[in-house]
């Protein structure tokens, strides 16, 4: 045994043994490990074996063996699989249901399922071929075989049609394996080769169909070049610079490295917001770029008061809670001292010195000294150079994720680029408490100060940056977010929303709309439940709403009225597994904010194919586009209003169809791309 030719199943496997049987006099062999056909007992005894497994399903003796990866538009591969399931596996079953079923790939059936046998075969896999190449011109496709084995000279001249194929005559996929003959043989054939070409998937699959796949796969088919209307692009060449030499096309290599330190230190945090989803998503798209990229850039993260490679990114994200002790140490130490001194002096007391510490500049002493630990521990333990030192440094950017680290990155010959994700402790100071207005203040004085580049993670908040700021348009590159769509998709079973209900005391028998945030002010909880009360009042609907997040700060007149009790559910935290089903649930996800800067939640609902109300101010309509309804945030009636609109399943239904589609427009994919170009431009302006 000499090579491997793997596939997701349905991809032209079989297409192209036979064209190494035809062309080339190359017999090959398959593993496998289905118990409905015995493996065949010699197979290793063959130079070249097909399989579907994953990788590490291999054996181990011959998993070092160089490995050929034939990848395929992967709703071609689901519509085959699915009619093949019918025709020749499971016959007479349902093609839809069929379908739905490898689409989903629950439980890491279907060989994990379309998009993860693709990533993994793809780190794994020596030379890589397209099936829509190899229908266009075998040979040449199968030559790229030739830089991993010693391939015999062909004979294009016995290269057999595809109708030929499909009639009876091939070596492999006809029924003379299952000693089939005459007609039977030929019937097997032809369900076997079913049409031949790229793009049949069109004709078959509908609308739900199509946007399930996408929702399930669109992440990784346009990594492979595969767009939602069904152009074919070749695989991008900058991330994925390592692919596109092992599909033997020549690359530009840039001989130039550039080394990015990216503040990571929101990964930490033992809570889940919008800034840490945008640092984690960024640093996993980004670690993917170094590992299986061109190699242009090298990225480093700062956390823990360290330096660590990007590539160790994931272990900080599984363990947050443990990684963050050192790092925290500073905020847990004041409240520890906090509640000392509230436990210690009577109340009296308590509360009259409360407002000096609030109204004068002790916190802001406070927030200089920590600023210059940081500094001491950036300079020192990282860089191991004294701050004021000329010496040479080896980073070309660094990256600050939030404008309140700003101050511990404070470099005059390292250039900077900062995320800004918001400006709303200048919009809407009265949503924050004093500490974070103060902290976000003093990142945006150095922004300001050091004329420094940044990303904005939407056009409003961009746009607010030169309203507040008179920051130019020269200086602001706006890059959005998306969602990760192994967390939030479509839910097909009904069972783990029934014990996601029942978990967090959810009445399993009515119909509920959504709201999922920390509960605080800027999202505008108050007047979504008041909403939701002239609701029921009007229509004397037995719905409900269900209010998920933690307390945060400032909610303490939500709570003041008892009656909010009688159709309303707050379930408190709900876990990140949890939410997929929870969304998918929901009558509409209700998300009326008076201020977003980007607005994250409201695309989570979208992905998981459910409509919206939000708030028709900031970001929000930017990110809803035509997915739900767009309200005043202060116009209860028109909240109310919107939450009968949505209680119409017709027009529900409409508005979840384009809630859907307009969340395949985001992608962490192409954020991380811009977000590479940014740092290039940066990088090499004077």
């Amino acid at each position: 045994m000499k090579i491997w030719l793997a596939s997701y199943p349905r991809s032209g496997n079989t297409f192209l043994r036979n064209v190494l049987f035809q062309c080339y006099g190359l017999e090959s062999s398959t593993y496998h490990h289905e118990t409905t056909y015995s493996l065949e007992e010699n197979f290793h005894l063959s130079d070249i074996v097909k399989t579907h497994l994953l990788p590490h399903e291999l054996p181990i003796e011959y998993k070092d063996l160089p490995k050929v990866y034939l990848i395929r538009d992967g709703r071609d591969a689901v519509v085959s699989m699915a009619h093949h399931k019918k025709d020749l596996i499971d016959i007479g079953t349902d093609f839809n249901d069929n379908l739905k079923e490898i689409i989903i790939a629950a439980e890491g059936s279907h060989f994990s399922g379309w998009s993860e046998h693709v990533a993994q075969w793809m780190e794994a896999a020596d030379i890589i071929i397209s099936y829509e190449d190899l229908i266009k011109d075998p040979i040449k496709e199968v030559e790229k075989i030739r830089k991993i084995y010693d391939l015999p000279q062909p004979d294009a001249s016995k290269l057999l049609s595809f109708n030929e194929l499909k009639s009876g005559n091939a070596n492999y996929g006809s029924g003379k394996f299952h000693n089939l003959t005459g007609d039977d043989e030929k019937t097997f054939s032809a369900k076997n080769f079913r049409k031949g070409k790229a793009g049949a998937w069109v004709e078959e699959m509908n609308e739900f169909q199509r946007d399930l796949f996408w929702n399930y796969h669109g992440h990784i088919m346009k990594k492979m070049g595969y767009m939602y209307d069904g152009t074919y692009n070749e695989i991008d060449s900058f991330s994925l610079g390592k692919i596109k030499s092992k599909l033997g096309e020549n690359i530009t290599i840039n001989n130039k490295t550039y080394k990015v330190l990216i503040d990571a230190s929101k990964i930490l945090g033992t809570t889940t917001d919008g800034v840490k989803r945008y640092v984690v998503e960024l640093l996993r798209e980004l670690k993917d770029v170094q590992k299986f990229g061109n190699h242009s850039f090298h990225f480093h993260i700062y956390l823990n008061g360290k330096i660590f490679d990007i590539e160790e990114v994931d272990f900080f994200i599984d363990k947050p809670i443990d990684n963050a002790q050192e790092y925290f140490l500073y905020e847990r130490i004041l409240l520890f001292i906090r509640k000392s001194i509230k436990f210690l002096l009577p109340k009296f007391i308590y509360d009259k010195l409360s407002p000096y510490y609030r109204n004068t500049n002790f916190r802001e002493k406070l927030l200089l000294i920590r600023e210059k630990i940081s500094q001491d521990i950036f300079y020192k333990k990282i860089l191991n150079r004294d701050k004021n030192s000329n010496h040479f440094i080896s980073y070309d950017l660094v990256h600050v994720t939030l404008p309140q680290h700003l101050s511990q990155f404070l470099l005059n010959d390292i250039k900077t680029l900062v995320t800004v994700h918001d400006v709303s402790h200048q919009s809407h100071p009265e949503f924050h408490v004093d500490n974070n207005n103060l902290l976000a203040e003093k990142g945006f004085e150095i922004i300001v100060d050091k004329k420094l580049p940044i990303i904005s993670v939407s056009n409003s908040t961009s746009a607010e940056l030169t309203k507040f700021y008179k920051i130019g348009s020269e200086k602001i590159n706006t890059i959005y977010e998306a969602t990760n769509t192994k967390l939030f998709k479509y839910n097909t079973n009904n069972h783990l929303l029934e014990d996601i209900k029942n978990r967090y005391n959810i009445p399993k028998d009515k119909k509920y709309f959504l709201c999922l945030s920390t509960i605080e002010p800027r999202k505008n909880i108050l007047n979504t439940i008041k909403a939701f009360k002239k609701f029921v009042s009007d229509t004397k609907s037995e719905t409900i709403l269900v209010i998920a997040g933690k307390k945060g700060w400032k909610y303490e007149e939500l709570f003041a009225d008892n009656a909010i009790q009688d159709n309303i559910v707050f379930t408190g935290f709900v876990r990140d597994r949890d939410l997929s089903a929870l969304y998918t649930g929901a009558l509409a996800f209700c998300y009326v904010s008076h201020y977003e800067g980007f607005g994250l939640p409201i695309l989570e609902a979208m992905s998981c194919r459910v409509p919206v109300i939000c708030g028709n101010n900031t970001s929000q309509i930017e990110i809803l586009g035509a997915g739900g309804i767009a309200v005043d945030s202060n116009d209860v009636e028109a909240i109310c209003n919107a939450m009968q609109t949505m209680s119409d399943e017709q027009k529900r239904e409409a508005y979840a169809i384009l809630a859907w589609q307009q969340s395949f427009t985001f992608n962490w994919y192409k954020t991380a791309l811009d977000t590479l170009s940014i740092y290039k431009k940066v990088i090499e302006s004077n």
